[in-house]
């Protein structure tokens, strides 16, 4: 089997060879994208609407259909982009057990752990992305449009950090519509 980054098929399995390389198998390609029965949504963010971050938030009990798809976003140095993503995936292992075995409101979860990496200076890493965008169904030119967007806002975010450094305090900013300038 190749080495290649581990991509998040739900209930595989990662190996560690010898060398310190990961290995998954491959995933099936007949799998349908993940939101195409999907007529009822519900999105949340570990963010409120300061932009403060709500850790702790527990998977919300009054959803009816027991799905959940995660997506973990993180932006470390681009040196870091493989590392982190394992970190993550370990991070959030034992959640997705745990929910898929009902130890969260007794109801068993379908749980779809999608871990993302952009880097500080917008470099993506590609193998979890490409994976993401697959499994949501994306178009070719959605994932062109989603892809450049994310990337300037990570150069954009990388950029305002930089100017604030020596501030003690931040101002709240207004969101920027990094996707509104992004073409196929």
């Amino acid at each position: 089997m190749e080495s290649r980054v581990e991509t998040e098929v739900e209930d595989s399995i990662g190996f560690k060879s010898n060398l310190g390389k990961f290995t998954a198998p491959r995933a099936q390609s007949s799998q349908a994208p993940l939101l195409e029965s999907a007529d009822d949504w519900k999105v949340q963010f570990d963010v409120n609407d300061e932009g403060v971050s709500v850790k702790e938030r527990p998977f919300p009990s009054e959803i009816a259909v027991v799905s959940v798809i995660r997506i973990e976003l993180t932006s470390p140095w681009e040196e870091n982009l493989t590392k982190k993503h394992f970190e993550k995936m370990d991070k959030y292992k034992k959640l997705a057990i745990d929910l898929r075995e009902g130890k969260h409101h007794g109801v068993k979860w379908t749980v779809v752990p999608l871990c993302v990496e952009v880097g500080a200076r917008g470099a993506i890493n590609e193998q979890p992305w490409n994976w993401m965008c697959k499994r949501l169904g994306f178009s070719k030119c959605s994932k062109r449009r989603l892809t450049q967007g994310v990337q300037d806002a990570a150069v954009a975010c990388s950029y305002y950090i930089f100017l604030c450094r020596f501030l003690r305090t931040w101002e709240p900013q207004a969101l920027v519509d990094t996707l509104e300038r992004s073409e196929c």
